[in-house]
């Protein structure tokens, strides 16, 4: 009897550790889908991690060896980062920059425009794409160019791209300078001059009260300087009495060289006396001998004037007449 109990303990043991032993089965299978599982999605952040890290390496990177500026900045108007070539551009350091709103380093002449190219960004343009000066910390200013994104609606920050214009601002004065200027004496020239004397003529007609005075001169003795000692001096020559000339005018008035030894100033304000006493100070100026290349060279000056209300006010009569009066100017000057 106490064997068979004893069996059938030993079958009760079996029968409910077998029906552990598959539940147990069953929850470690369980288990190692679900840690299979976790695996899967470990291995799926780790490498979603590691990309977001690549990225935003790849990002710092960008911003940092950037050669263009790169800025963040509020809708407050100040930055919030700056990369080194903003900083090695303008000589400060980051902490400058950050403490002062972005527009307290653009030129005085630029920031109404600069104004009112930010606020476009209020009334929805895509980009704005400007250009002005920067102060550096030495004082002196930079051009850029900058190219500013309209930010998304649920951002409040800006994202600006510029770039340094400087050598190209100065470019493209260097050739508007030569464009409208005599290459040897700096004056202007006949092509620059004659908007100034149509301008002069214009307002004339319009209201006889803005007069102005035009002054034709040529030089006497011009000629046999350059023959009897060379082209190198009479450029030498010319650069000298244009000089003189400067010296004699205001700087409000218009002095160009023509060509050759020909000259004309227009002097705006100024009635026919005012213009003869200009003519009789060129003359005296003329007077005293030029040193060059240890000569003493003397020439004068032949001066034609024309004022408008005596002569038509358009410009090609005025040039005529200076022209005609400046060449009795010479007879009578060599008949003395």
């Amino acid at each position: 009897m106490q064997e068979l109990q004893l069996i059938h303990a030993t079958l009760d043991l079996l029968r409910n550790g077998a029906v552990k032993y598959e539940e147990l089965h069953k929850h470690v299978a369980a288990l190692e889908q679900l840690a299979g599982a976790m695996d899967a999605a470990n291995n799926g952040l780790t490498k979603a991690l590691s990309e977001t890290r690549q990225q935003v390496q790849q990002w710092h990177n960008f911003f940092e060896l950037s050669l263009d500026l790169l800025c963040i900045a509020n809708l407050h108007g100040y930055f919030l980062d700056v990369n080194p070539a903003f900083l090695r551009l303008l000589g400060y350091a980051k902490e400058e920059l950050l403490q002062q709103p972005f527009i307290y380093f653009v030129h005085p002449d630029d920031m109404h425009a600069t104004l009112k190219e930010l606020a476009k960004l209020a009334i929805g343009a895509d980009c704005l794409n400007f250009e002005n000066r920067y102060r550096c910390k030495d004082g002196s200013y930079v051009w850029l160019a900058w190219c500013v994104p309209t930010p998304p609606a649920e951002s409040s920050l800006l994202y600006a791209i510029a770039r340094d214009i400087s050598e190209r601002k100065r470019s493209d004065a260097e050739i508007l300078h030569q464009a409208a200027h005599d290459s040897l004496t700096g004056l202007f020239n006949r092509a620059a001059v004659m908007p100034y004397l149509q301008h002069a003529c214009a307002c004339f007609r319009r209201d006889a009260s803005q007069i102005f005075a035009l002054l034709f001169l040529d030089l006497d003795h011009f000629k046999p300087i350059n023959d009897n000692y060379g082209h190198h001096c009479g450029d030498e020559l010319l650069r000298l009495v244009a000089a003189r000339l400067r010296q004699c005018c205001r700087d409000s008035d218009i002095v160009a060289r023509l060509g050759g030894d020909e000259f004309i100033i227009l002097t705006i304000g100024q009635s026919a006396s005012q213009a003869q006493e200009l003519k009789l100070r060129l003359q005296a100026a003329m007077q005293a001998p030029f040193e060059i290349a240890e000569q003493r060279l003397h020439v004068g000056t032949s001066i034609g004037i024309a004022i408008p209300g005596t002569t038509e006010p358009e410009m090609a009569k005025l040039l005529e007449e200076a022209d005609r009066q400046m060449y009795l100017d010479k007879l009578a000057r060599h008949a003395s």
